[in-house]
């Protein structure tokens, strides 16, 4: 995916990039952003960023050899965000965004919006439009 962004915004001829990833998406727009020093900006949507903690939501066992979000949350601090939780999420709880976001020291969660109307699969492409207008926590 880094190899991915690197060439869209070469093709763009875009000096930096912001970042949207939607659930197992939005842990690899973490990811990806951790490695790299032209990313601007960065959203997520119902994103698991923390295995942990969705694991333990899910009462599944916890990933293992996968690379977690939370893992690199530190290195993104500075970086402007906005977590989007679904209101009604039945995958992916409001508690993987609130200890991504202790990570990076948003200890008063202002980096999540709750989105209502929402759940993990569905309410998002109507709201879509109004969300991209909150600024990004951090800006």
């Amino acid at each position: 995916m880094d190899i991915a962004v690197s060439r869209l915004r070469e093709t763009a001829q875009a000096p930096s990039v912001s970042l949207i990833g939607y659930s197992g998406g939005a842990a690899v727009a973490v990811l990806v952003s951790a490695g790299r020093d032209d990313v601007t900006g960065l959203r997520t949507i119902a994103g698991n960023l923390d295995h942990e903690a969705v694991s333990k939501w899910n009462k599944v066992s916890p990933l293992k050899g996968s690379l977690d979000p939370i893992d690199v949350a530190a290195k993104i601090k500075s970086l402007p965000q906005r977590h989007f939780v679904a209101y009604n999420d039945r995958i992916v709880p409001v508690s993987a965004a609130e200890s991504f976001a202790a990570k990076i020291g948003d200890g008063k969660h202002g980096s999540i919006t709750i989105v209502k109307g929402t759940t993990h699969h569905s309410g998002w492409e109507d709201k879509w439009p109004n969300l991209l207008d909150i600024p990004l926590y951090g800006q």
